[in-house]
């Protein structure tokens, strides 16, 4: 990665094969980089402007944090990288903190709304993993099996079509290797033929390459139990698809009952439309429920953006959230002083947890993951809510919108606030009304609501996700 302060660049690293400089690699793609624009010369002035003022050069400083994090090529599977960007977050929260502080007593307020709307941007930019959403466009590539069988897959190969007659079809683990790695396949056995080869182990494309330097025409390339029925199109070096788990079984079944087995691959071009719609989220993406903690919804981090920005700029309500707020839940989930301390760097006490959460789902974010251990069971949440619109004295009335088999009763029903109560809370209970029902809902079922809180002129909407889980959620693991 690259970032120049203010610009995030996530570049793929480059096949050993390539030539220097840059240019196409390996597989014939150009070098790709993803940009990230977050206003880089007036951030590099923001840096500046910092500096020049008493107090608020911790500030300045988070940013050339950020690019040293960034540039250290970080392995975002490493648990290390994660404490680290964890750090940096907590070191340039408290940093804002203070610069808000100062700029309160010094009349720099619209400098340091830059502060945050940065590290907003940043933290989302370079910290969160790069999410992959569908667009409704398909590259639809489909196997067909000599018993004329039609498996749906997926392709952006661009170059010659097979011929029109099918070719013979072998699997890559009878010709030396299952994964189709480079010099492992037999081209005795692969010549002029169509190889099946299973996902992992090495990259797609090159197991298309190392299919036609052995002599072979074409790949269907199969998901096995990892991947299941996410499919990825590729620009593949020859004629080859991509199938599911479940079509990658039938060819390979078919390869067993056929004594000469044959197959083709049709390609259909970009298909515009498709069921379901846009967006979908890939499965190597952030996609829920939590599996540590499903007490949380996750968020969308595709970064779709705002619908309505003008009235993402005053919203009403606000759900206020600080470091104390998270050491408490991690309490909740199971961790201790000793792992707590790792992410905070500072000493923790053994009463640290002292505070914890009642519960995961008490986490005081704008949005309600409900679990329940039984068709009978009775889960609460408490929220607190700040008054940030024009109106000093607004009163909000709340709608609930239940998901099914749900009763929820919000307590209390109206919020009134004042010039000195500007903050208040509420508690949501969610009764789960599906007993005798396992045939329908059963164990991890999922439902969708909402809770509105509205003053006439703002509109509070927070989603709801219901999940039946038997047996309590365990935590003690971590």
């Amino acid at each position: 990665m690259e970032v120049a302060c203010g610009s995030a660049a996530v570049e793929p690293p480059m096949s050993p094969r390539s030539p220097p400089g840059g240019g196409l690699d390996l597989y014939g793609k150009r070098r790709q980089m993803v940009k990230v624009q977050v206003l880089e010369r007036e951030i590099g002035l923001l840096q500046e402007e910092l500096k020049s003022v008493e107090d608020l050069q911790p500030a300045s400083r988070c940013c050339k944090e950020l690019n040293d994090f960034i540039e250290a090529k970080p392995d975002p599977f490493i648990a290390e990288t994660a404490v680290r960007a964890v750090h940096h977050f907590l070191h340039c929260a408290r940093a804002a903190s203070a610069a808000a502080a100062v700029a309160r007593k010094k009349g720099l307020v619209e400098t340091v709304a830059n502060v945050w709307d940065f590290h907003a941007s940043a933290m989302l930019a370079a910290a969160s993993s790069l999410q992959t959403e569908s667009v409704k466009r398909e590259f639809p590539a489909d196997a067909v099996l000599g018993d004329g069988s039609i498996l749906g897959g997926v392709s952006l190969y661009s170059g010659e079509s097979l011929p029109e007659y099918k070719l013979p079809l072998v699997y890559g683990g009878d010709c030396g290797s299952r994964y189709c790695n480079m010099g492992r396949l037999q081209s005795s056995k692969v010549q002029g033929k169509i190889v099946v080869c299973d996902r992992g182990g090495n990259a797609r494309v090159e197991k298309g390459s190392a299919v036609k330097l052995a002599g072979g025409l074409g790949m269907i390339l199969a998901n096995t139990a990892e991947n299941g029925e996410e499919l990825i199109a590729d620009s593949h070096l020859l004629p080859a698809t991509m199938v599911g788990e479940i079509a990658g079984n039938k060819v390979k079944q078919y390869l067993k009952l056929s004594q000469s087995p044959t197959a083709t691959i049709v390609f259909r071009g970009m298909v515009v439309g498709g069921s379901p719609p846009a967006p979908k989220v890939a499965a190597f993406s952030s996609r829920g429920p939590n599996h540590l903690t499903p007490e949380i919804l996750k968020p969308d981090v595709i970064a779709p953006g705002h619908v309505d920005p003008n009235r993402a700029l005053n919203p009403g309500l606000v759900y206020d959230i600080n470091v104390i707020d998270y050491v408490t839940f991690l309490c909740s989930i199971g961790y201790d002083s000793k792992r707590i301390s790792v992410f905070i760097r500072e000493p923790t006490s053994s009463d640290v947890c002292s505070r914890a959460l009642s519960r995961p789902g008490n986490l005081n974010y704008p949005s309600f993951s409900v679990v329940f251990g039984s068709n009978t069971d009775v889960v609460t949440y408490k929220r607190v809510v700040k008054n940030v619109g024009g109106s000093a004295d607004a009163v909000y009335e709340v709608k609930v919108t239940a998901p099914p088999n749900v009763e929820i009763n919000v307590s209390p029903n109206k919020l009134v606030f004042s010039a000195g109560n500007t903050t208040l809370s509420y508690e949501v209970t969610f009764s789960s009304t599906a007993g005798g029902l396992e045939g329908s809902v059963g164990v991890k079922s999922h439902e969708f609501g909402s809770i509105e809180w509205s003053d006439g002129d703002h509109l509070v909407r927070s989603p709801i996700a219901v999940m039946w889980l038997q047996g309590s959620t365990d935590h003690s693991s971590i």
